[in-house]
């Protein structure tokens, strides 16, 4: 007798104690659900704001000692904190019970809603991981006392496959009919996904197709480096492509010399040539200095190397970016320092000028039309043509002769096809000899052009 006591006024009580935890688990989490409880299952139902909202409401009454079990019947309307169209709402409210809600979440596609008794609930689920993916799909549909035999039910597996292009959005089905709600990025595919649920059920269900249009954005990229400091900046479509990004550059040039302004935007396209940009930072490593500006338009890459062989990587990796969607306008050139170096040492040791003389050898013409090719390959450097004499006879002779022979050098230059606002003559006289002017030799190495970058573009 004591234990019959004990049991009809413990049981009770046990549950009211369990009850009214759950309900305090649910009131500080500051989700607003109903909350009924049945021996240690608690039941969940009602509408939320987010798929995260629904998932920590359950998480926490889950955790709730004595709880044995979570069925949860929530609805969430929302993606990104923009709530669904009203129809979304307007059709769960004539269905308060929907058959069947889906819900794509960055391409996770959640399940909820009542299905019969049977064998239905694992025909749906396993239709839905071959459409989705095993690992995106979450689903608490449960089952029915009341056997739903709308025919339509049967066709759901089959609608599925249509909907895993689908990022963001929902479909809620009941027997007021169907509303898609959410965003898209275009017009046709709005068109398509309301295709997929008329194909399905449309001859027997209303099908209200509500999705938003929000083109994407194009991709915002800037990065730029000199003396050894690189800088990333825009906004990319997602976390993996601004880690991916990232990571290169600090791996090049060091985490202390990496500035990362890379945000991530929900609502940027995300073309192919992306997964290219990695290499594109990687490829400018042995440059002096260099920038890679992608815009709506296409992408403008300025690269400045020390030679050849650098350049020609930063070449052959930008070269396939026009095949993956993205024109490239290039600007690569050596660095004005080493083309003055090189031709510079092109003339060096050549016998430019005879003594007195402001006429090009025969030798130095050859030379200077190697010059030609190596300025007009690398149309930014602007540059300084210093005339020097050797110290054989007056002063302000060599003066005068050391300017006539800047400007032959120039003369030659400019008729070889370099622009003439390039270059800039001046004679430097005997000032600065580099050998000995006691010895033959000595004054033909003094007898020299040296190419010098202009102050202005140090």
């Amino acid at each position: 007798m004591l234990v019959v006591v004990a049991l009809f006024y413990g049981l009770p009580r046990e549950q009211e104690e369990l009850s009214a935890r759950a309900v305090e688990a649910v009131r500080e989490s500051g989700v607003e659900v109903d909350v009924r409880v049945d021996g240690r299952d608690v039941y969940l139902e009602g509408g939320v704001g987010t798929f995260e909202e629904s998932e920590m409401v359950v998480e926490t009454v889950t955790n709730v000692e004595g709880v044995r079990f979570v069925h949860a019947d929530i609805t969430y309307l929302t993606r990104g904190g923009i709530v669904a169209d009203d129809s979304v709402a307007a059709t769960l409210a004539a269905d308060p019970d929907p058959a069947l809600t889906v819900v794509m979440t960055s391409g996770v596609a959640t399940l909820r809603g009542r299905y019969p008794e049977g064998d239905a609930v694992d025909e749906l689920v396993a239709a839905a991981v071959e459409a989705f993916g095993e690992d995106r799909v979450r689903s608490s549909v449960g089952t029915s006392e009341v056997v739903i035999t709308e025919e339509w039910i049967d066709r759901i597996p089959a609608m599925l496959p249509g909907l895993a292009e689908m990022q963001s959005g929902t479909v809620a089905m009941g027997s007021g009919g169907v509303a898609i709600a959410g965003e898209v990025d275009t017009p046709e595919e709005k068109a398509r996904i309301g295709r997929v649920v008329e194909d399905a059920v449309g001859d027997l269900l209303v099908v209200t197709n509500n999705l938003v249009v929000v083109p994407l954005t194009p991709v915002e990229f800037h990065a730029a480096g000199a003396e050894g400091e690189v800088l990333l900046a825009g906004v990319l479509p997602d976390e993996d492509v601004v880690a991916a990004v990232g990571g290169i550059a600090v791996e090049i040039y060091g985490e202390q010399n990496v500035t990362n302004l890379l945000e991530v935007g929900p609502t940027v396209e995300n073309p192919p040539w992306l997964e290219a940009l990695p290499g594109v930072i990687a490829a400018m490593s042995d440059l002096e200095s260099w920038s890679f500006d992608i815009t709506s338009t296409g992408a403008l890459l300025s690269a400045r190397g020390p030679d050849d062989a650098s350049l020609e990587i930063v070449v052959a990796t930008v070269e396939d970016l026009p095949a993956m969607g993205l024109e490239v306008a290039a600007d690569i050139q050596r660095t004005a320092t080493s083309v003055a170096d090189e031709l510079t040492a092109i003339l060096e040791g050549s016998a430019t000028f005879d003594s007195g003389s402001t006429s090009l050898s025969e030798t130095a013409t050859e030379l200077l039309d190697a010059a030609v090719i190596v300025l007009v390959a690398n149309p930014a450097t602007r540059l300084t043509v210093e005339g020097h004499t050797d110290d054989l006879g007056d002063e302000t002779t060599n003066l005068t002769l050391s300017q006539a022979r800047a400007d032959a050098v120039v003369e030659y230059l400019v008729a070889g096809g370099v622009a003439e606002d390039r270059l800039f003559a001046i004679g430097l006289g005997e000032s600065t000899p580099i050998a000995d002017n006691a010895t033959e030799e000595g004054r033909a190495a003094n007898r020299r052009i040296v190419f010098v970058v202009r102050e202005d573009d140090n």
